[in-house]
């Protein structure tokens, strides 16, 4: 390949790489990740080990908060998306 048949380092970018996340966003995600899973493995742990009729709001409770935890992780990252410019 001769040097004019070389594609220059302008032609060979086809996408931008997407800006980072700014660091204070990124660890408040991992926390409530983090958390979501805790919560949904004691939610698994409850189910199978608390008898049925007396564990089973501590199962809800648990699976509630879980989601609710999931959620707002959802809204900040969407929220990082929308703010994003190009």
């Amino acid at each position: 390949m001769t040097e004019e048949e070389r594609p220059t380092s302008d032609s060979m970018r086809t996408h931008r790489h997407p800006r980072k996340q700014t660091d204070d966003k990124l660890k408040l995600r991992n926390i409530l990740n983090i958390s979501f899973m805790t919560l949904t493995i004691v939610a698994v742990v409850i189910y199978f080990t608390l008898p049925m009729p007396k564990g089973m709001p501590y199962f809800f409770i648990c699976c509630f908060i879980a989601v609710i935890v999931k959620g707002v992780e959802v809204s900040i990252r969407m929220t990082f998306r929308k703010n994003k410019t190009k």
